[in-house]
């Protein structure tokens, strides 16, 4: 009776468990074999060698079945990271090239978060790059009741890249680099200890599981997000592009609440964008927090609250506004818009000022800025219109008007200035190179300052014509 019984039991069991295993394996089946099975090694490893690198990218059957496992059952959220890829990516360009990293490290992210600034692993590892807590520490990141910058996209990027080029300088290889990032330099020299080589692949066995398939996961990383296109894949759009949302700083204290009345938008997307703040709420702090925005909604919270706050508050109430901000009486203010893989040291050439100017003038804790940033700016409020006027074509001087003050559109006036194919702007009473530049979607205010030949003192004269852009 009792063989019939543990017969029966195990019967049943079996039954059970092909019953949870059968539809999953059909479902994989069908979706790898459209995919991943009609690659040959051969076309693998050629599209592997074009793309290059910082390492060699091998192709075996680790990375093989990682290959296999994006283009398979994790076909639909390759899809989604594709796109979240066109949120953060520039993000991630911009810093490798201040830093004079290779590219390719921003695949980085996928492994480790799958493009998730929220993500939380087991062991307490957080945001888009997974920083345990004592080396987010260790590199400027500050986690507390209030505040978790592991989860802030833009101090995590700039932490991770000072970690991996602090890595890379220690083993001088990639491979070893990024699996001291999965699981530390101690595990890395135990490693290289027992093996007596610093070949990844021949020292990877003496590796934790996890960090043995992190660099064959890396390279399938690579492969999918340069080749998704030949294996059909249609990226599922993100709910914001890089260039649909803008940042600034904040030094006061701020709600989300009172942030998304100020801006007119749901209290919900500011948390969205925000991921770093635990309470829906931004502390006050010296050396600034970052706030994220869409586009739209933060050109009014500038409107209701930087300008009427800050200029209107300490430069009305406060008559040491420029004691304050270390800037002379005799300057004037402007801004100025980071562009991609440009440093503080670039701008503050351009500009004719110090390094030390610009952190001064943006409060900045660090000589660190990132694409897309503001800047605050300043001029000397110097007498020099022939300089202005020097940059305009002769035959241009003697048609010089002063432009009235009404409401007029300002890009419709500026029209009739296109000659010799060149748009030039009219400049009218009031209007500083900052304000000029958001008439003009398509250029940012770095490219009007090179165009003019602007260095150091920019003072615009009513009624003067400067450059916008070639047509």
């Amino acid at each position: 009776m009792k063989p019939l019984c543990l017969s029966l039991m195990v019967l049943l069991f079996t039954l059970l468990n092909l019953s949870f295993i059968a539809p999953t394996e059909s479902i994989d089946f069908e979706i790898e074999e459209n995919n991943a099975f009609n690659l040959s090694d051969f076309e693998v490893r050629e599209r592997l060698d074009k793309i290059g690198g910082i390492m060699d990218l091998k192709y075996n059957s680790h990375v093989e079945k990682n290959i296999r496992l994006y283009l398979g059952r994790r076909k639909r959220t390759l899809a989604y990271i594709i796109g979240k890829s066109e949120t953060y990516f520039p993000l991630f360009e911009h810093y490798l090239q201040v830093n004079q990293l290779p590219d390719e490290l921003k695949y980085l992210s996928i492994v480790e978060s799958a493009l998730n600034p929220r993500a939380k692993s087991p062991v307490g590892a957080s945001g888009l790059w997974q920083f345990m807590k004592g080396t987010g520490l260790r590199y400027g990141l500050k986690v507390d009741s209030y505040i978790d910058e592991r989860n802030d996209p833009i101090k995590s990027t700039e932490a991770s890249f000072k970690f991996l080029k602090d890595l890379h300088d220690r083993y001088d290889d990639w491979s070893l680099a990024l699996a001291a990032y999965n699981c530390g330099p101690g595990n890395v020299n135990k490693a290289i200890r027992r093996s007596g080589s610093t070949d990844f692949w021949k020292m990877s066995r003496y590796l934790p599981s996890e960090t043995r398939n992190y660099v064959p996961t890396f390279i399938a990383t690579v492969y999918v997000m340069n080749y998704y296109q030949t294996h059909g894949i249609q990226p599922k759009p993100a709910a914001y592009k890089f260039q649909d949302i803008k940042t600034t700083t904040l030094f006061e204290a701020s709600s989300f609440y009172e942030i998304s009345k100020l801006a007119e938008i749901e209290t919900r997307k500011v948390r969205e964008l925000n991921p770093a703040y635990r309470r829906n709420f931004i502390p006050k702090t010296r050396r600034g927090n970052y706030l994220t925005l869409p586009v739209e909604a933060m050109r009014i919270f500038k409107d209701k609250k930087r300008q009427a706050k800050l200029n209107g508050f300490y430069k009305s109430r406060n008559p040491d506004y420029y004691d304050y901000m270390k800037i002379p009486s005799d300057m004037i203010r402007s801004s100025y818009e980071v562009q991609k893989g440009e440093s503080v040291e670039y701008i503050a050439k351009l500009l004719r000022c110090s390094v030390d100017d610009i952190v001064e003038w943006n409060k900045l804790a660090t000589a660190s800025i990132f694409n897309g940033q503001e800047l605050i700016v300043y001029f000397p409020k110097e007498k020099f219109s022939d300089r202005i006027v020097a940059a305009i074509p002769k035959a241009e001087k003697e048609e010089i008007i002063l432009e009235s003050t009404t409401n007029k559109d300002p890009v419709a006036e500026n029209k009739e200035l296109e000659e010799s194919n060149i748009l030039y702007h009219s400049i009218q009473k009031g209007e500083t190179l900052g304000k000029i530049s958001t008439y003009y979607p398509n250029v940012t205010l770095s490219e009007i300052i090179r165009i003019n030949n602007f260095f150091g003192e920019i003072k615009l004269v009513p009624g003067s014509k400067i450059k916008i852009q070639k047509l």
